[in-house]
């Protein structure tokens, strides 16, 4: 629903409102007066439907509209009354966290505030915390912080009361509590409790709908300690009723319900839940942050009681509305909550790529925050080299017009270059180290992102291994086992990729050593005895090669262990690898077995596993061919390494 004067009454009320303005435009400040309250009139309708049982964020933002229209066609324009209400609307779009719509409008404030040419310590400043906000939000967390930095500082300059505020004091424990989590925890909690004291004893205008969210981050910041947690909670909760805030009054419902589901207390948690939806449904806040997390609240009480189906249904709301509101980080997790509900349903396919989906989401996330730093500090390089070359400009101008005085100025010139040399040799040398700090960062987040991969295809092979001991039937359990060491040997070659120091490469010799000691492991009992001739040299491959090769290896040496040495009293297997004119590669394969039934590779003696190999060879624009000797059987397999 959206609200709308009856057009009558707009035209009446806009038509007396501009002949008021227009009276009154021989008195500046009889004038400024009226806009003031034009402003507070639309204003204060936008914070009526804020609050129930009326409340409608759409309306809201139809009321702060319609009060930039007005202002926008009243001539001459009054930037600063723009930049109040864009500032206005970017908070509100904070408190509701539609943070795409709160970056527009805290940007079309500071350029109105800009253009007014009119200094306001204050409304700068919170322009600046919701424009910082916005940068954290979307992984420019360096930038963010100097945004929210650079107003601190300006407000030390010029309004320093401002920072004993209760509400600058929240301001900066709310953006490093829930945003920036790098901050001293004992600085996060005095600057809480400040601005808990100093609204005590203030009547501002923010105090109502800063008070439940005050409440809420003290709970969060107490997690741990359950009776100061749910102190804030209830607290937060009482301040959302009277101040009539159908938003945060919700929030002690879920948060606790959150709690009660981890501590396995499900019934009052559900009840919990329930409440919470009813609520959100009446006042159409399902597509609010608060949406995201109840609808996943409700998959993980689904989850926990195997009611899988129901749980699917959830997380797919609860991921719709993360990423109609552009919460990459929260939909990325929602993906992966899909994942794990399809595995413990037994649906294994979907649940691997969900995952995969999963991993890809947050690793481009993570790639696209590592840009964007990198690209920010180098941006800084170019901006400082480019200073050093107009001051070197001007230098040259300095000398050619004042032939006379060249002595004095060269001295001066040289002392000011020489200073400027050493600050921008600093900030270079300062940029380049935190280049580093950065590539060194994208490293560690490679690492743990493998590490993830490698321990979520653990659990696959985890749930195959319990399917397993459920099933008697030995078919069955042979497929089972078949599909377990596909699944580890693409885990391992993740995990050889977080544990060496060349991240995006895999040494393939160690690979295949680790590999074959697995398989074995898996198939060896009631078998002959099989060693592993490795005469690989060599051979780096990086991940978009290796995968496919772990693949094809596997495929052999189970192919070998199940059929090769039957009547065999010592198998041997060989692996070697060599590099071919035309910038391909052959790996060699070998084992002292019978061999294939019709000494060649034909479509009656292709299992599932030897189609697979082709496949995979054909992957790697290469491809499979057979040979038997007297005493080997041997596969080569041509491939190409990716650029």
């Amino acid at each position: 629903m959206t609200f709308s004067f009856p057009l009558a009454y707009r035209t009446s009320f806009i038509v007396s409102i501009a002949m008021l303005l227009l009276t009154t435009n021989l008195n500046g400040q009889s004038s400024r007066l009226k806009k003031d309250e034009v402003v507070a009139d639309y204003l204060s309708k936008a914070e009526y439907y804020t609050q129930k049982p009326q409340f409608n964020i759409d309306s809201a933002k139809f009321q702060i509209k319609e009060a930039l229209d007005f202002f926008e066609h009243n001539q001459p324009v009054d930037h600063f009354i723009l930049a109040e209400i864009n500032s206005y609307a970017a908070s509100l779009m904070w408190r509701f966290q539609y943070f795409d719509e709160m970056a527009v409008f805290a940007s079309e404030a500071s350029k109105q505030l800009d253009i007014s040419k009119r200094k306001d310590d204050i409304l700068s400043f919170n322009i600046s915390f919701t424009q910082a906000i916005g940068e954290v939000f979307n992984g420019n967390l360096k930038k963010g912080l100097q945004t929210f930095s650079e107003a601190e500082t300006a407000l030390f300059k010029n309004n320093p009361a401002y920072l004993e505020s209760p509400q600058f004091c929240f301001y900066k424990a709310y953006l490093y509590l829930m945003y920036a989590q790098t901050y001293d925890h004992a600085e996060i909690e005095k600057y809480l409790l400040k601005s808990l004291d100093g609204f005590k004893e203030t009547d501002s205008p923010e105090k109502k709908y800063l008070l439940p969210k005050l409440h809420a981050s003290l709970s969060l910041f107490y997690k741990n300690d359950i009776k100061l947690r749910d102190k804030h909670l209830r607290l937060a909760t009482t301040y959302a009723r009277a101040t009539k805030d159908a938003y945060y009054e919700q929030y002690e419902n879920i948060s606790k319900a959150e709690y009660l589901i981890e501590d396995e207390k499900y019934e009052p948690a559900h009840d919990l839940l329930a409440k919470a939806l009813d609520s959100l449904s009446k006042y159409q806040m399902e597509n609010t942050i608060f949406g995201t997390y109840l609808f996943q609240s409700l998959g993980d009480y689904d989850l926990r009681h195997g009611e899988y189906e129901a749980a699917l249904v959830n997380y797919r709301k609860a991921y719709n509305v993360a990423l109609k509101l552009n919460y990459k980080r929260n939909a990325a997790i929602k993906l992966q909550k899909i994942g794990e509900t399809y595995a413990l349903n037994g649906d294994y396919k979907q649940a691997y790529e969900y995952q995969q989906e999963y991993m890809n989401r947050t690793l481009k996330i993570e790639k696209e925050s590592s840009e964007k730093r990198l690209a920010e500090s180098e941006l800084e390089v170019d901006i400082l080299k480019k200073n050093q070359q107009l001051l070197d400009a001007k230098n040259n101008q300095i000398f050619l017009y004042l032939g006379l005085l060249a002595t004095l100025i060269l001295l001066g010139i040289t002392l000011i270059f020489i200073r400027n040399q050493k600050k921008l040799n600093h900030l270079l040398e300062s940029n380049n180290l935190e280049k580093d700090a950065l590539l060194k960062e994208k490293d560690i987040l490679l690492k743990e992102i493998h590490h993830r991969v490698k321990n979520n295809l653990s659990i696959i092979s985890g749930l195959f291994e319990l399917q397993k001991h459920n099933s008697d039937d030995e078919r069955s359990n042979n497929i089972l086992i078949d599909s377990q060491n596909k699944v580890k040997s693409i885990a391992l070659i993740h995990q050889k990729l977080y544990q060496t120091e060349n991240i995006a490469r895999v040494e393939f010799r160690e690979f295949i050593d680790e590999l074959f000691s697995q398989i074995v492991g898996t198939l060896s009992k009631g078998r002959s005895e099989v060693i592993l001739l490795n005469e690989i040299e060599n051979a780096i491959l990086d991940i978009d090669t290796a995968v496919p090769m772990g693949l094809i290896s596997n495929e052999l040496i189970t192919n070998s262990l199940k059929h090769a040495f039957v009547n065999t009293a010592l198998g041997k297997i060989t692996f070697r690898i060599t590099e071919n004119t035309d910038k391909s590669y052959t790996l060699f394969y070998s084992d002292n077995g019978p061999g294939l039934p019709n000494g060649s590779l034909d479509a009656k003696t292709e299992n599932m596993g030897l189609k697979l190999v082709r496949r995979l060879a054909q992957q790697l624009e290469g491809g499979v061919k057979y040979h038997k000797s007297k005493e080997l059987s041997t596969f080569e397999i041509q491939f190409k390494i990716s650029d």
